[in-house]
Parts: C-alpha cells; sequence; structure tokens
C-alpha cells in the first residue's frame, strides 16, 4: 500500500514552507500544497492497483519499483493525452520498460485494469 497521503502531503508542505526558498515560493506555497494534494490523492489509488497486480502476478518485490514507475509514466501521459496519441505513447514506453526486462504481459495488464486502456492498439477505422 502506498504512504498514507495526509503523511505525505503534510511532508510536502513542510519541505516547502522553508525560509529558505525566498518569497516566491511563499507566495504560491499554498497553491503548490493544494496541487500535490491532488495529485498524490490520484496517484496513490493507481499505486495500489498496480501492486495489487504484481502480487497477484507472483512478481518479486524488487521489481515493484520498475513497475511503480511505468504506471507513473502512463499516468502522466494520460492525463495529457487520448485515442491514438496515447496508444502510440503507450506503446513507446512499453517497448522501452520491455527493454529494460518488464514483462509485456505484466503491463498490458497494469494498462486494461489501471488505466481501462485496451492492451493493444485498437485499428484505424476509415
Amino acid at each position: 500500500m502506498a504512504r498514507d497521503a495526509y503523511y505525505t502531503v503534510n511532508k510536502y508542505a513542510n519541505k516547502m514552507a522553508g525560509a529558505h526558498l525566498g518569497p516566491a515560493f511563499s507566495n504560491q506555497h499554498t497553491l503548490m500544497v493544494v496541487n500535490y494534494a491532488t495529485y498524490y490523492g490520484e496517484i496513490c489509488s493507481l499505486i495500489d492497483q498496480t501492486k495489487d497486480i504484481l502480487h497477484g502476478q507472483g512478481i518479486r518485490i524488487s521489481q515493484y519499483p520498475y513497475y511503480l514507475t511505468y504506471t507513473r509514466e502512463i499516468y502522466r501521459h494520460w492525463k495529457r493525452y487520448s485515442g491514438r496519441t496515447l496508444y502510440a505513447i503507450r506503446d513507446a514506453i512499453r517497448d522501452k520498460w520491455q527493454a529494460w526486462g518488464l514483462s509485456l504481459t505484466i503491463m498490458k495488464l497494469i494498462d486494461q485494469n489501471v488505466f481501462g486502456l485496451p492492451p493493444t492498439t485498437p485499428p484505424l477505422t476509415p
């Protein structure tokens, strides 16, 4: 399970509240904390879902950080793109992580069960 959201957001708020950061950050501190809390609230759920998949598939815990990084990378693009653009980016990210030794089957499960993406790129319809 991912770290408690309250703990993580509070730690971020304290880290970004120091006088050493100067007036530029102090003016934007509240907005920064709200943005981080929103992000972490979303990603925390995705991380937990990914860990459930990894545990269910018998993946060694030493490989979890790589799959979680894959999840975060897909999430970053999933928030920004859709359709064929997202599928093309997802395929490129999959190829990269498959070259690093991650299982294509597991990555497809993450795409399908966590993000609701089809495991393969749908064909173009005329």
